[in-house]
């Protein structure tokens, strides 16, 4: 899991790249695909959205001004 918390202390974004799931009797991690976003405003801190992106998102990172995050999801290359 990865967490960046905005310059400005009011959002939080979760990466939840792995998901733990049931076949039969054992438990399987398997790719996940949400980025979750926490609004640290609220008290207590809330869920105020999820995000379906492409499978495994990892190293996330919010911009010094705020105004752009950035989720590294492996295996997808951007020419």
């Amino acid at each position: 899991m990865n967490l960046v918390i905005d310059p400005s202390g009011t959002i939080a974004l979760v990466a939840d790249s792995v998901d733990v799931v049931k076949e039969g009797d054992a438990l399987k991690q398997v790719p996940d695909n949400k980025l979750h976003v926490i609004d640290l405003k609220a008290n207590p801190p809330k869920l105020a959205n999820t995000i379906t992106v492409s499978k495994q998102p990892s190293e996330i990172d919010i911009s010094l001004k705020g105004d752009m995050d950035l989720v590294a999801l492996p295996g997808q290359q951007r020419h």
